[in-house]
């Protein structure tokens, strides 16, 4: 796990080697281990390195580096978890780094780009230099585990691995682009293509691009990516009736599956653990791992003093059945507290999934132990364990009978709010079968009833923590209303399978991804999701409906798969999530910050909000009248992140 980026200039630029060790110093804490710089002897490219080293630990893996040939120089972050199957089909030898990336650029000087990238298994971004061409190609992996952004300006190409590196390039303009700022609103998170910044792009996952040096004299270039890879093309529901009627061959399928890739993404030549948090994915990923170890293996996870957002005794409940060295850490208030400054700079552009926080501090307990872990991230994407997946499935339900009584429905589930009843259910002791936060799950689900027509916009409106009927950004600002869409529309299936589908294509690469990679890289941690190896994916979007949701019970295949390794007592429970009570602080001991970053002058200053709507809603928040959590929480680092710029 790596930081990377890179230079190319149609004019030389005798600048161009200070710039480049200047973008890099800002992906020190990527790759603590070495840093490394190359420049063209013309001053037109420059290629730069931080290294964390995992495989192959010796000098002879360091970065940029040239092929044996000498046509092509390369930087690499990430891991290719079958580079050794692929140097024994290409018969590569003489090779001497031991490492996956002298494997990565000789099999492009081989069989070159396409055909490689047709091969390879893993998480990676990487940029190759052409000699020969003149041209830089750009990669990202498939499932967009690896960030990479670039962009064009001036006759000049840029990219790295984050957006502060970027900024450090002399000649570039960064204003925010208010389009992307107005999806950020209604997601939280900026989804891609897009960034923060006008004129600066995120690598689509599965896709690759090649700029010419050429092409950079032209004032009006255009260049698009391509894809190698594509979920849909690469579907095969051939499978589904048979497993439709032999689940245990599913079950045994995923489980072989699913082991193959654990024991790949364990090869390390440093220390491994894995995150645990108690859940069916981060669980059956542990219990995978330890299967495979002869030694117990590293566990960690991090525990709340509020029991609603506490899973830390299930986690320890599990790490003591299987066996594991567990590490175990309750974050006081002051310590979550005191990640809150820095989420700015560490997630380079407005970004507000709360569980940032604790996915931070857990990564910084693991590093304190391990160099590398592995997560159960994608386990709810792709096997539809989120409570959206199995609403959609009770939504065919309601989907037969008139609007006018969905809407009713509604306003009655609205009414039982305002008496407070789901929060009186929910206290009450025997009843445990609840969800965790009831009433804000009925909130969504009643306001939904009321507002959608449409299956397809509710899809939408699932995928939002805002439906934004009042603009955040000032109306005047927006050229374009952007939607997340990935033609989730025409994806074969059911309501819940194109949800499915749409989480993986946007939410996971652009939320859930980038909160692992820039937590854990904030701590130089190296994180792999054995979920994520593309030919698990493509099983999982060829599995029947019904083995991922079965009357009503989410991810059924993953807890069978699961119940073989673990008792079932220790894992069936309503879903909690990795979330921190925002709601309760910015109304309690982070009340004086929020409030120190939503006043009037600040909100007008830069003329991009629309304060009075912003203002309305944390008075509602603070009194009770209305429950504002999460919109704020998105205002509060889009202010904080403006403050850090």
């Amino acid at each position: 796990m790596c930081g990377i980026s890179g230079i190319m200039y149609a004019h030389a630029n005798q600048q161009i080697s200070s710039i480049s060790k200047s973008m890099n110093q800002q992906l020190a804490h990527r790759g603590p281990d070495a840093s490394g710089h190359w420049v063209e002897t013309n001053n037109k490219v420059a290629l730069a390195h931080s290294r964390l080293s995992i495989l192959g630990l010796g000098v002879d893996g360091n970065q940029p580096m040239s092929s044996r040939c000498g046509r092509f120089v390369v930087v690499f972050n990430g891991e290719i978890y079958n580079f050794q199957d692929i140097k024994k089909k290409l018969q590569l030898e003489g090779l001497n780094s031991g490492s996956d990336t002298e494997v990565l650029i000789e099999a492009i000087s081989k069989i070159g780009i396409t055909k490689t990238l047709d091969i390879v298994n893993g998480m990676f971004a990487f940029a190759i230099w052409d000699k020969k061409k003149l041209s830089m190609t750009l990669a990202r992996d498939r499932m967009g585990e690896k960030p990479l952004y670039y962009s064009i300006q001036n006759n000049s190409l840029i990219f790295a691995s984050e957006l502060k590196s970027l900024t450090k390039a002399s000649g570039f303009e960064f204003k925010i682009c208010a389009n992307a700022l107005n999806l950020y609103f209604q997601h939280g998170y900026i989804p891609g293509p897009q960034s923060i910044y006008k004129k600066v792009n995120k690598l689509s996952p599965g896709h690759v691009i090649e700029f010419s040096q050429e092409n950079l004299m032209h004032a009006d270039i255009t260049v698009h990516s391509k894809s190698f890879w594509k979920l849909r093309d690469s579907l095969d529901f051939t499978k589904r009736d048979f497993y439709k009627k032999n689940p245990h061959e599913a079950i045994k399928d995923l489980s072989s599956l699913l082991e193959k890739s654990v024991n790949n993404q364990m090869i390390s030549d440093v220390p491994i653990g894995s995150f645990l948090s108690g859940g069916i994915d981060s669980s059956l990923i542990t219990a995978l791992m330890q299967k495979n170890s002869i030694d117990p293996i590293n566990t960690f996870s991090i525990g709340f003093h509020d029991k609603s957002f506490n899973e830390a005794h299930y986690a320890k409940e599990v790490a003591r059945f299987l066996g594991t060295n567990h590490v175990e850490h309750y974050v006081s208030a002051d310590e979550a507290f005191g990640v809150i400054p820095d989420l700015g700079q560490i997630y380079d552009e407005p970004f507000a999934d709360p569980s940032q926080i604790p996915t931070y501090l857990v990564s910084k307990i693991a590093k304190q132990n391990v160099t590398v872990v592995l997560s159960g991230d994608g386990g709810d994407e792709l096997f539809a364990g989120y409570n959206r997946h199995v609403f959609l499935k009770m939504w065919e339900s309601f989907e037969v009978f008139p609007y006018r009584a969905r809407q009713l429905t509604g306003k009655l589930l609205n009414a039982g709010q305002k008496i407070k009843l789901f929060n009186i259910l929910e206290s009450l002791d025997f009843i445990n079968f609840l969800p965790k936060n009831l009433n804000d799950k009925v909130s969504k689900i009643s306001n939904r009833l009321i507002d959608i027509q449409d299956s397809h916009e509710l899809i939408r409106s699932l995928s939002k923590i805002d439906n934004l009927h009042h603009p955040v950004i000032n109306e005047n600002l927006i050229s374009e209303n952007l939607e997340i869409s990935h033609n989730f529309e025409t994806y074969p299936g059911s309501l819940m399978e194109k949800m499915t589908y749409l989480d993986v294509m946007k939410y996971l690469p652009d939320d859930i991804l980038v909160k692992v990679d820039r937590a854990s890289m904030a701590n130089s941690l190296e994180t792999r999701a054995p979920f994520l190896d593309y030919k698990l994916v493509e099983f999982a979007f060829g599995l029947p409906e019904s083995l991922r949701v079965r009357n009503r019970d989410s991810k059924w295949i993953l807890k069978q798969a699961l119940f073989k390794l673990v008792p079932r007592e220790l894992i069936e429970r309503p879903k909690m999530g990795f979330g921190v009570p925002v709601g309760t602080w910015i109304n309690g001991p982070l009340k004086d910050w929020a409030d120190s970053l939503l006043t009037e002058e600040k909100l007008n200053r830069d003329g991009l909000l629309n304060a009075e709507l912003i203002r309305d809603r944390w008075l509602a928040h603070q009194n009770g009248s209305a429950n504002w959590d999460s919109f704020l929480w998105s205002v509060l680092m889009f202010m904080l992140w403006m403050d850090g710029r």
